[in-house]
């Protein structure tokens, strides 16, 4: 066996609030020697989300890979393909939570006994027998880390009055701070004591003037960052009619238009039909097609939801506020939208954007407390599968690793504030842990 030294430890995941984006249109694929296993070029896609679909293609025809790697970005194909292999995927940016200080996996197998007689007269049998059967892993991460980040929101009167305090800054003073709300004159934000007091106008004080004070204050500001909640600001979207076609692979009819935004012109999205035998291999074209369009379409998502009967299709604009919208209408030629469902036309409605405007009044708060130590968002990943990467040296030109999905089963859920913490991350395995040196 040969030992392999480890020249660089790290910890990565992507961010507890992460959600998937989608690649560029038919991203490319690098063959694995002579084989049938492809790996996506563009290694900072590699880490696909095990949850949305992965379109292979050969040439234009899409292909059932037999068997995907999500952690690594890996596809085996079923036969040898005849043209160029592609693939359409979603992916996690992934970022560093802490420097890892020992990496270790256990892979191991199961085995039976399968000692029988000898078949030799009067001969003994010496030596037990076994037979592998099924193989798993785990996976540990011993790492530092020294982090303080609390986030409360206060519970006042109406939805756009909604305050988000988002502690960013724990301060020199302790590991606790409060905020308190009180009735008076004049409206007022002042911390003392680790206690920031807003006094504010009964039925008068609107949120916005709240969040103007604290950014105001040159040291409160440090402390803390205001914000209306992420739920008060939608997306404009486009939701297409019930019961639609869900194959439309040996039809005809391609295009439908869109505009999105605050666009002028709307643009024919042509989609490649054939092998489009289902809803969401469906929806996932349509995107893949509308962000090709670039600009105010790269973030466009489109789903596929319900049920045979309810089900639709929903296309919703990349932004949020005001302007978020999506209209879609019947193309010039070979009109796919009927077909569809999309489009006023043929049944569909399209729903504006909106912003959380600050205006709502502040009335019923309540106080709220903020105590130093780990996000809360990485123990509520526990029991949750992750990507899994671990990397065992660096060769010029080769980066030889270990690839699988693990669930999270171990995290520790020590909370201290300006302290050093040592912890030990730890993953089960679930199906096979691949070597790779791409």
């Amino acid at each position: 066996m040969t030992i392999i030294e480890g020249k660089k430890a790290g910890f990565w995941s992507a961010e507890p609030e992460a959600i998937s984006v989608i690649g560029g249109t038919k991203e490319a694929m690098t063959q694995v020697g002579s084989t049938l296993e492809y790996f996506i070029t563009d290694r900072t896609h590699a880490m696909w989300d095990p949850l949305k679909a992965v379109l292979i293609y050969d040439d234009a025809t899409l292909v059932s890979p037999a068997r995907i790697d999500y952690a690594g970005g890996y596809v085996t194909l079923p036969s040898t393909p005849v043209g160029t292999v592609t693939c359409t995927i979603y992916y996690f940016a992934i970022e560093a939570l802490g420097g890892g200080y020992n990496v270790s996996a256990d892979l191991k197998s199961d085995t039976k006994e399968v000692t029988t007689f000898s078949s030799t007269l009067n001969s003994a049998t010496a030596w037990k027998e076994y037979v592998a059967t099924l193989k798993g892993w785990s996976m540990s991460v011993k790492r530092h880390f020294f982090h303080a980040k609390a986030s409360v929101t206060t519970a006042i009167g109406t939805t756009d009055a909604n305050l988000k305090w988002e502690w960013t800054n724990p301060g020199i003073d302790g590991n606790a701070e409060a905020i308190v709300y009180a009735t008076g004159t004049p409206l007022s934000v002042v911390r003392a004591a680790n206690v920031t007091t807003v006094t504010y106008l009964d039925d008068s004080t609107i949120a916005s003037e709240v969040k103007t004070l604290v950014e105001a204050d040159p040291v409160i500001s440090l402390l803390w960052s205001l914000s209306y909640p992420v739920t008060d600001w939608n997306a404009g979207f486009h939701a297409g009619g019930t019961n639609p076609s869900v194959d439309i692979s040996g039809g005809t009819d391609t295009s439908f238009k869109i505009l999105a935004d605050s666009e002028s012109t709307a643009q024919t999205v042509t989609l490649t039909v054939a092998g489009l035998n289902s809803g969401s291999l469906i929806a996932a074209a349509m995107q893949a097609a509308i962000r090709a369009l670039g600009g105010a379409y790269s973030l466009v998502t489109v789903t596929y939801e319900g049920s045979p009967v309810t089900d639709y299709y929903l296309i919703t604009s990349g932004t949020t506020g005001a302007t978020s919208a999506i209209t879609i209408t019947n193309a010039t030629s070979n009109n796919v939208a009927d077909n569809l469902k999309i489009g006023v036309a043929n049944g569909g409605s399209s729903t504006a954007g909106n912003a959380g405007t600050g205006a709502g009044k502040v009335g019923v708060v309540a106080h709220t407390h903020a105590t130093g130590g780990r996000n809360s968002a990485e123990i509520a990943r526990l029991g949750q599968k992750t990507l899994c990467v671990m990397y065992l040296n660096i060769i010029t030109g080769q980066i030889a690793k270990l690839e699988g999905i693990g669930h999270l089963t171990g995290i520790s859920p020590d909370c201290q504030l300006e302290s050093l913490i040592e912890s030990d991350v730890t993953f089960e395995g679930t199906g096979a842990l691949r070597f790779h040196a791409n």
